[in-house]
Formats: C-alpha cells, sequence, structure tokens
C-alpha cells in the first residue's frame, strides 16, 4: 500500500492539500503549518518552506546514502521558536512531514494524512531574517553501535590461553571451505579453555553453526580429534571445538584453524544454513548488528528492516544462485555497524540500500537498460512511491566504468583474497577504471 490513501487523493482533488511538519521537542510535540491554511487543524501557523524531499540511491556501490532535508520556520514577534530552540537540546527530535487533505464530502470535514518523510533533527541554523532553518535525516542511530558487542572476558574464561581477552566474538556466515584451495582451514579459532581438568576448547562462532568438518593445528589436519560443540557458556550460545582423545590437545601456542559452515535458520543447531547474502545481512542485522543477541531463538525481523523489498531482492539472489559469506569480529577493534552494511553492499554492488518515507532501510536492484529496449531510462530513478522499483541507471554518461578489478573469495585465516577478476568494455576510448573487494563473497572453490 502506498502512501496515498483513497480517501486522501479524492480530498486532494476537492480541496487541495497542506503541509504540516510535526516536531517531538524534549519539552513537547509541536505541530507548524502555512498561515492560513486550514483553521480546523490544531498547528502553529509559522512553516515558512517546506525543502523538496527525495528518495535516492547513490551512484557508487558500496555506501549507504543519508539524505537531508530541510523546513524553514517563522520567528514571529514573540521570539517563540528561538526560544525553543535555545532552551534545550533539540537535536535527535522526531521529525515527521505530511501533507494534510480534507475529505472530499464537507459533511464529513476529515482530515486526511499522507506522510512525506520521517526523521531527527540533526542541524539548525538562522536562515533569512526572522526564520530559522531546519535539517532533517533517518533515523540511523541503531547503524551507529559498535560491533561486535559480545567480548572474550577473563572472568568468563578464566583458563584461556594466549591472551583472548578482550577480542569481540566472531559471527560465522554460510560455507567456508578451503578443501579446494589447498588451505589448511578458512578461519581462526580463539581459545577460550585450555584445561586438562575443563578441557580444551576454541571459540569458532557467537550463535550455534550448521557445522565444523575440518579442523587444522599448525595447518595439519585434525579429522577424528576434536568434537564440535554447540552450547551456552556464560550466558551465551557458542560453536566450539573440543579436542579429545589421549594426546589430542594441541599446545599453548598452537595456532587452530578451521572450516565451518555458518549459523543457521532454527537458532537451535537445527536448522539450514544461511547461505543467501541478502538473508545473511537482514539476519545479521536484526540479531547482531543492531540487536544484541546471546541466546533462545532467533529475533523477530528488525523493524528497521522494509520487508517486502528485502524479500524480493532475497528473490533475486536466490534466482542466480548467489552464495555469501560472512565472518564480523574476532579481533580486538570493534567497527560500526554501518561498516559491515557498506562493506556487504561492496561485495553486491548490484544490490542498493535505501531509506523509504518512512525511515525504513529498503534494498532496491540496479538493472541496465538495453540499448534495443524502448524503455526511457533517466540516470537514476527516483519514484513517489517507492515500492517495488528498480534502479535503472542510464548507460550514455561519461561517469560509466569502463574496467572493473574484483577480488574475491575472500581468507579470513590467510587474510587474502585466492581469487580476482578483471572486466573491460574494449569498445570505450577512455578507460575509467575501479575496483571492488568482495569480502563477503563466497569462500569456497567447487
Amino acid at each position: 500500500m502506498g502512501r496515498y490513501s483513497a480517501a486522501w487523493v479524492a480530498g486532494a482533488k476537492a480541496n487541495g492539500v497542506f503541509p504540516v511538519v510535526t516536531v517531538e521537542f524534549p519539552s513537547g510535540t509541536h505541530r507548524y503549518g502555512p498561515a492560513g491554511a486550514d483553521e480546523d487543524y490544531p498547528y502553529e501557523p509559522r512553516l515558512a518552506a517546506v525543502g523538496r524531499i527525495k528518495i535516492g540511491v547513490p551512484e557508487r556501490p558500496g555506501a549507504l546514502g543519508f539524505p537531508e532535508w530541510t523546513f524553514s520556520l517563522h520567528e514571529g514577534e514573540d521570539q517563540a521558536i528561538t526560544l525553543l530552540l535555545e532552551s534545550q537540546d533539540v537535536m535527535g527530535s522526531p521529525v515527521t512531514v505530511a501533507w494534510l487533505a480534507h475529505d472530499a464530502d464537507p459533511a464529513v470535514s476529515t482530515i486526511h494524512q499522507a506522510t512525506l518523510a520521517t526523521g531527527l533533527l540533526s542541524r539548525k541554523k538562522r536562515g533569512r531574517v526572522g526564520q530559522w532553518d531546519l535539517t532533517y535525516s533517518p533515523d540511523s542511530r541503531a547503524l551507529k553501535s559498535k560491533v561486535t558487542k559480545q567480548m572474550i572476558l577473563k572472568g568468563e574464561h578464566p583458563l584461556a590461553v594466549g591472551n583472548p581477552w578482550g577480542i569481540h566474538m566472531p559471527q560465522v556466515y554460510g560455507v567456508h571451505d578451503s578443501a579446494g584451495l589447498g588451505g589448511a582451514g578458512m578461519l581462526p579459532a580463539i581459545n577460550i579453555s585450555h584445561s586438562a581438568t575443563l578441557g580444551y576448547y576454541w571459540l569458532v562462532s557467537q550463535g550455534y553453526l550448521v557445522g565444523v568438518p575440518q579442523v587444522f593445528v599448525d595447518g595439519i589436519d585434525q579429522s577424528g580429534d576434536f568434537d564440535t560443540v554447540r552450547a551456552v557458556r556464560a550466558g551465551k550460545m557458542l560453536t566450539y571445538i573440543s579436542f579429545v582423545g589421549e594426546g589430542a590437545a594441541p599446545g599453548a601456542a598452537a595456532v587452530i584453524t578451521v572450516d565451518a559452515e555458518g549459523l543457521e535458520t532454527e537458532g537451535d543447531g537445527t536448522g539450514a544454513g544461511i547461505a543467501n547474502p541478502v538473508a545473511q545481512l537482514r539476519h545479521w542485522l536484526t540479531a547482531f548488528g543492531i540487536g544484541d543477541y546471546k541466546q533462545g531463538s532467533w529475533p523477530a525481523m528488525n523493524v528497521l528492516i522494509d520487508g517486502d523489498s528485502w524479500a524480493a531482492a532475497e528473490t533475486w539472489a536466490g534466482k542466480y544462485g548467489l552464495e555469501g559469506a560472512m565472518y564480523v569480529g574476532g579481533v580486538r577493534e570493534q567497527i560500526e555497524a554501518i561498516d559491515v552494511v557498506n562493506r556487504w553492499l561492496e561485495t553486491w554492488p548490484q544490490i542498493r540500500l535505501y531509506w523509504t518515507h518512512l525511515g525504513k532501510l529498503a534494498m532496491g536492484l540496479v538493472q541496465p537498460v538495453l540499448r534495443d529496449s524502448n524503455v526511457s531510462a533517466e540516470h537514476f530513478i527516483r519514484l513517489e512511491e517507492p515500492e517495488a522499483f528498480d534502479l535503472q541507471p542510464d548507460d550514455d554518461t561519461a561517469l560509466i566504468i569502463t574496467r572493473v578489478n574484483q577480488t574475491y573469495l575472500y581468507d579470513v585465516g590467510a587474510v587474502k583474497y585466492w581469487q580476482s577478476l578483471d572486466l573491460q568494455d574494449v569498445s570505450r576510448d577512455e578507460e575509467i577504471a575501479d575496483s571492488i573487494a568482495a569480502v563477503y563473497s563466497a569462500a569456497r572453490l567447487e
């Protein structure tokens, strides 16, 4: 369903529309409309202008854009806006911009609202004489959270060796398989216990993985000398390996690497592995990026995510057999959730993320327009209704890349890409080169 109801459309045709901006300041909610627009609606007649509201995506892959929109308020002789803005911290106040329309039937006298954009106040400045200009943008606070969030603590794992305390627990998605690469384990394992009494344990991932089929000690295959354990330790569901058998325990300085099939759909170790790259990012954002999953069933999809557009992108990725492999964390330095999102976007440049008018993260597919098509292409389509559309770049621009180098099949343990690919349009005289590092591409060679 779009933002314009049938009743709103009928009212707009019959009586016109007017804008209203609602701001939820810490001291209370204020509604601003233009002077003399509608005396029946409870708003303050201070709205001087509403800037153009555009829904779009970055032309370049690998980054989520953060649009900004503005509106202006008349000060008035009472200096009320100055007092309001300067007497409290208004940054981060929720903003809603809407078109209002009277019902087409005068006897009903109902006002219908069509939301144009939602966001948070991000800047304020004095504009023209007697006027304030206010800027708002989508609520991206959740994407600024530091990840990964759960740390290996000495109080919870006192018998570990190698000083793992302070390392943030990794999360593993997809298949990481070194068999076809002549490698010895694609992922590092982190010691959390080195005790003849309590066990010799190396952490592979937070959450329950489908499995850990191969383990290597200093590059030597340890088939038959380990168990894969899924258990709750210190309140967190973990997947780790336990060495078994006489003389099987590695030394304290041993380097342990593994091949693994990542987190699964059910949350209890019984589900299928999450292989679709769109499903991987959605799951990671919900459980770990925005959420702080520790144990139990997987949480429901986060409200920040626009479910329909992500489902369409997931179906498209499944149609073409796209497979992802993510490894997030496993280091001492945290990054922001948006950094993971942007790495994912760089890996899959044919997919874009953008903000809807309701402040949700939506996905769109970049589809080239065929040269012999009758479709009229624009540089990038920006629509009033962003539901279920394809993003179509113009193929007649000097900014189109003519040569691309992509590195892919990333090995976390070896810290390198195993494969690279060069593509070039030899029909173009001018070379405009770019490179893509597909860090979350499939991590196996069949």
